[in-house]
């Protein structure tokens, strides 16, 4: 059997163990990536190739699958065009995602697998043999499960006999990946908080304040990284907070605070606590709430309301909840 049969096989049953590995779809908001790739490419090294063959270009396809917030495996292929010389690896490869809660996050990657080579000088002219792929390049979230990311990589191939060349060549260009899975339930989180909207004028907020119940509102805040400095432009958001208390003064506000799970798990709570006060004070200097009718908490990671698996989910962890309820007499 081939060194590329053996090694298709190998990537194959190494996924298995993967997905084997890790919960049911069901559980997760989103469990796999397929990606299209393409470019430009250089050969490298050997001064006999350079010799013989000019710039080329490289089109690939890649399968990605989700492992932690950082980390994800991948399984690609791709065919690299030169003037005389066809080079198509098959790599199995770690990706690693700097800063995942990012909407740009910088991406390293190493593939190791095998190389079909044609052209390069052979007794057969046809050959398999290893193959090492470093790469590096930034990736940006365009839609909820779209990114679009640029890529430079350095693929090299070791001879495998005295008849062999030497190959390594440069590839650089865009990638699309499109993630896919079961996305989070819509009712599960509409159970969890009412929406910004409960927050503007309605008779339904009344009855339910009367009823002795609690109204919910998620505010859309977003923070720096590891801050919790209230920024300018979320004024009007905090201002709906604030115009639901003026509108009913019987009422007290539970500032709670949120975040993903990436990092220490008591650094976030405490994180989110800051967070959850400096929304109740910017309610007491901004709107003159009073400081007795409001309080904060942070909860860390603790209550998630999608998966922290994906970019996406962990930006909808990352949240301050203002619950509002009547004050008993």
């Amino acid at each position: 059997m081939s060194h590329l049969r053996t090694a298709a096989l190998s990537v194959l049953a190494l996924t298995a163990v993967l997905s084997a590995s890790r919960p049911a779809a069901a559980e997760r908001s989103v469990l796999y990536g397929v990606g299209v790739s393409g470019g430009a490419a250089f050969p490298l090294m050997n001064k006999r190739i350079r010799g013989i063959t000019h710039n080329g270009d490289h089109i690939g396809f890649i399968v990605r699958r989700v492992l932690s917030p950082n980390w994800q495996a991948a399984v690609s292929v791709e065919r690299l065009k030169f003037q005389r010389v066809d080079v198509t690896p098959l790599l199995l490869s770690g990706i690693y995602l700097f800063a995942p809660n990012a909407v740009v996050t910088p991406v390293a990657r190493l593939g190791l697998g095998v190389a079909r080579v044609h052209g390069v000088g052979s007794a057969t002219d046809m050959d398999e043999r290893l193959a090492l792929k470093p790469g590096a390049g930034v990736e940006a979230s365009l839609a909820r499960n779209l990114t679009a990311g640029f890529y430079a990589d350095f693929l090299w191939s070791p001879p495998a006999d005295r008849y062999q060349q030497n190959f390594g060549s440069l590839t650089v260009g865009p990638q699309l990946t499109y993630f896919f899975g079961a996305r989070p339930a819509r009712a599960a989180r509409a159970a969890a908080d009412v929406p910004e909207e409960a927050a503007e004028e309605s008779a339904e907020e009344a009855k339910v304040l009367a009823a002795g119940k609690e109204v919910k509102i998620t505010l859309n805040v977003e923070f720096e990284t590891g801050k919790a400095a209230v920024k300018k432009r979320h004024r009007r958001r905090i201002r709906k907070v604030a115009d639901f208390m003026q509108k009913y003064a019987g009422t007290e506000a539970v500032i709670a605070g949120h975040t993903d799970n990436v990092g220490d798990t008591d650094f976030n709570r405490k994180l989110s606590r800051r967070r959850a006060e400096s929304v109740m004070n910017y309610l007491i200097d901004e709107f003159d709430i009073d400081e007795s009718r409001l309080s904060a908490v942070g909860y860390g990671p603790d209550e998630p309301i999608s998966s922290n698996e994906t970019p996406a989910g962990r930006r909808q962890n990352r949240r301050v909840v203002a619950t509002l309820r009547a004050v008993e007499d």
